[in-house]
């Protein structure tokens, strides 16, 4: 009786956490120079991985010229949640600081001019986190993320965390 129980506790357990939890579809991290095996990054001009005392990651450095493309494979599940995240990290120079990118999903437009206006400290850098739901943009078989660097940005991009996540 006592091993009937703690089985049904186990099982109980482990679909409730499972129902709940987010899986990691795709997660580049720019920081380490990683990339999860099931996806492939392309790197267009002025784009390079770059470290400071600061900060770490994936820097995009030419306005119009510079961007990113990564692309996964995704078999889509009817009640699936797909969200993005992005850890960028902004440079705390005010005059220095603007630096928009235009988010595609699959040749769809997810944010044009997307600049983070995060608060930030004068003369230091702060990582920011944003997200998106992004589960009417994926679709079953290959997918394509293109982030490029606006001709009026002022400032490059640094990228430290790419990431698709998943949830029933």
């Amino acid at each position: 009786m006592k091993k009937l129980l703690l089985t049904l506790i186990i099982i109980t357990t482990t679909l409730f956490t499972h129902s709940f939890a987010n899986e990691v579809l795709v997660h580049a991290d720019f920081t380490r120079a990683q990339l999860t095996e099931n996806a492939t990054l392309v790197k267009g001009l002025g784009v390079k991985y770059h470290a400071t005392d600061e900060c770490y990651g994936l820097l995009l450095q030419k306005p119009g010229q510079s961007w990113i493309e990564m692309s996964f494979d995704y078999m889509q599940e009817m009640s699936q949640q797909a969200t993005l995240q992005i850890v960028t990290f902004q440079n705390g120079f005010p005059d220095l600081r603007y630096a928009p990118v235009t988010i595609t999903i699959n040749g769809i437009v997810l944010e044009s001019h997307y600049f983070e206006t995060t608060p930030y400290f004068f003369f230091s850098g702060n990582s920011s986190t944003e997200q998106w739901d992004i589960s009417s943009y994926l679709m079953s078989g290959t997918n394509t993320i293109h982030i490029s660097l606006c001709e009026d940005a002022q400032s490059d991009y640094w990228l430290e965390d790419l990431r698709i996540t998943t949830k029933n």
